[in-house]
């Protein structure tokens, strides 16, 4: 087992969510936390890079598998599972930002749809 790795770096034209090691069950709430950061601070969609993920499961993936995060950079084993789920695989350039919804501010974060929800 290789130790988690979960990092935010700056990046142009937003912050990337670097992730390293094992993604499994017990990172998935982590990295799910930092891309609800990212989202309340830096916009959505979320950038996030999984080239570093060794080994990965169901749980480790969900936080990308929503419609505010663009995965741009993916290791071999990620690419299989996001395949074998039916999730989208995209890898490319850093997105620009989307703005906030009116009203909402760092308190929003991206759901499934893509539109803000509550925080909490």
């Amino acid at each position: 087992m290789t130790a988690l790795r979960v990092e935010v770096r700056p990046g142009r034209p937003q912050p990337v969510v670097a992730v390293t090691g094992d993604l499994g069950a017990r990172g998935g709430p982590l990295l799910a936390a930092l891309v609800e950061y990212v989202a309340a601070t830096a916009g959505s969609p979320v950038a996030v890079d999984l080239g570093g993920v060794f080994s990965v499961d169901a749980h480790g993936v969900a936080p990308v598998r929503h419609s505010g995060v663009v995965v741009v950079a993916a290791s071999a084993p990620v690419r299989h599972l996001l395949t074998a789920l039916g999730a989208p695989v995209v890898s490319g350039p850093v997105p620009g930002p989307r703005a906030a919804a009116p009203g909402r501010g760092a308190a929003a974060r991206p759901v499934a749809g893509g539109r803000p929800g509550p925080a909490g």
